[in-house]
């Protein structure tokens, strides 16, 4: 196991092919898009977190 699937699995990913980090990449994409497209101060925090889960990805 490499460096940057320690760290990722640190943060819950784990994955077995690189089919499984795509989707995931692109599952973290499309929720930081919801959260883009209704921002205000609520979700700015829920924002913040889904994008630091796709830079962990």
């Amino acid at each position: 196991m490499n460096i940057l699937e320690k760290e990722a699995e640190q943060f819950g990913f784990k994955w077995g092919n690189t089919h499984q980090i795509m989707a995931q990449i692109k599952s973290e994409c499309d929720e930081i898009d919801e959260h883009l497209s209704n921002i205000n101060e609520n979700n700015k925090p829920k924002l913040q977190e889904e994008i630091g889960d796709l830079m962990h990805a």
